[in-house]
């Protein structure tokens, strides 16, 4: 028998082996989620102002319209997920009328959602007991509905019609009828309008991120005002506890000291700028905005004990642009972002750096770094969300406090075991803010451990007498 049950403080009488058995609560080490990224956009298609979820080009084309071209650069960098939001205000949505056997409107469609989309449909003839309405857009056919042939057609289109991507279907006011809808070939819409895209409408999209985590952010223009808005938005979610970079970009058509001006009056860890470009088959320039989403997506999708310095560009061909040491040099003491060539002439990015040229305060020049900053967001990202699940089910005594600072010492041992932390990091109590009530405060030592970026030879060459 393994021993007669006992409860805690209880005091047995027999001589004997007791056993009692208690859960012991192991803390869990959030991990790190890479390959987030942002996207604001002022699409041809789309809801205004909601965040959607893409985890694959077509979706986002589906979801956009378009080539969806932030998209595609994003997922081309590495991405693994997007939040996107359209921005916009107004607009109208394009609309067509099908009428019955009779010539009497009977169904309205409206398109889903505000913009002058060519839309175009076919509603067929009966093939056996089923009809379908057809819509389709420059040649392409977007979606195929079919429905019941011979009834109520209007209210069988309808009922189909509720699974539309594209589509809202409704019984047009006062129609009455249950027949048979007339047939329409390659017939038009009646054209929607596009909403109107402003400073005020980026910047409104940009608050509908905020409760959502990602690693970058970047928007689909390479406005200098826009720019000056995602800077303002960087700097208050950072204050309401957002981690990450903003990613923006230059065209190559401004002059290279403009550029370099652009970047150093940045000066900031949270803002990463893109002045240069490449060119991929085709001769396709590849700058400005679109670069600032492929950079985007590699910052996101590479694991902060990795930089994205010398990583290469998937798809380039060549430089935008031919620098010279002294231009790089400029660039990288600016804090942008340029692209050079490899030794086996492969485009890839010359260094991974944030804006902050000039660290001043409590940033030293760590922050200049993108890898280093991104370990270091990391770092508080990872803590929190460890620590969050403790708030309110520890007491702030010895024993409570205690089982913080374990559960910050297993995340720094995993983050030293992923080598973005020195063997040397730790956790202690703030001798300076004794626990009072329901706060304690702890200080977290943690050096981040940065790439090998450079490399300096000495050779040692000797004349020998054979």
């Amino acid at each position: 028998m393994a021993g007669i049950a006992f409860t805690a403080g209880q005091t047995m009488v027999r001589p004997g082996v007791y056993n009692r058995y208690v859960q012991v609560s192991t803390p869990l080490y959030e991990g790190a989620s890479d390959g987030i990224v942002a996207c604001v956009l002022s699409a041809q298609w789309g809801p205004l102002g909601e965040v959607v979820e893409l985890t694959t080009l077509k979706q986002a084309k589906q979801a956009f319209g378009g080539d969806a071209e932030l998209a595609q650069q994003v997922f081309a960098g590495g991405a693994s997920a997007i939040f996107a939001v359209r921005a916009g205000t107004g607009g109208t949505r394009a609309t067509h009328s099908l009428n019955d056997a009779q010539d009497e409107g009977a169904v309205t469609v409206t398109a889903k959602y505000p913009g002058a989309r060519s839309f175009v449909c076919t509603l067929t003839g009966a093939d056996g007991d089923e009809r379908q309405f057809v819509l389709s857009e420059g040649g392409a056919v977007l979606e195929r509905i079919a429905f019941a042939a011979g009834g109520d057609e209007a209210s069988a289109l309808i009922e189909a019609g509720a699974a539309s991507a594209y589509l809202d279907f409704a019984r047009a006011d006062s129609y009455s009828g249950s027949g048979a809808l007339a047939e329409q070939v390659e017939t038009a819409f009646q054209a929607g309008a596009d909403p109107d895209v402003d400073d005020q409408a980026y910047a409104d999209a940009l608050e509908r991120l905020t409760p959502y985590a990602w690693n970058c952010v970047c928007l689909d223009s390479s406005d200098a005002e826009l720019h000056s808005a995602l800077h303002s938005y960087m700097t208050s979610a950072w204050q309401d506890g957002h981690t990450g970079f903003a990613v923006i970009g230059e065209a190559v058509t401004t002059p290279l000291e403009t550029r370099i001006a652009s970047a150093r009056a940045l000066n900031d860890y949270r803002m990463v700028y893109v002045g240069s470009g490449w060119y991929e088959a085709g001769d396709v320039l590849v700058d400005g905005w679109r670069a600032a989403g492929r950079v985007a997506g590699m910052i996101a999708s590479v694991p902060s004990n990795q930089s994205i310095t010398h990583r290469t560009v998937s798809g380039a061909v060549r430089c935008a642009e031919a620098l010279t040491n002294s231009q790089y040099v400029s660039c990288i003491n600016a804090g942008m972002v340029v692209f050079s060539l490899s030794p086996s002439a492969q485009v890839w990015v010359e260094n991974g750096i944030t804006t902050l040229s000039a660290p001043s305060g409590e940033d030293d020049a760590g922050w200049m770094k993108i890898k280093r900053a991104k370990v270091r967001f990391e770092l508080m990202d990872r803590l929190s969300a460890t620590v969050a699940p403790m708030i309110g089910n520890v007491a702030n005594d010895d024993d409570g406090r205690a089982a913080v600072v374990q559960a910050i010492q297993g995340l720094l041992r995993s983050m030293i075991s992923e080598g973005k932390l020195m063997s040397d990091a730790a956790v202690a109590l703030d001798p300076d803010q004794p626990p009072a009530g329901d706060s304690a405060s702890f200080i977290i030592t943690a050096n981040d451990v940065d790439a090998l970026e450079k490399v300096y030879f000495t050779y040692q060459f000797r004349f020998a007498q054979q």
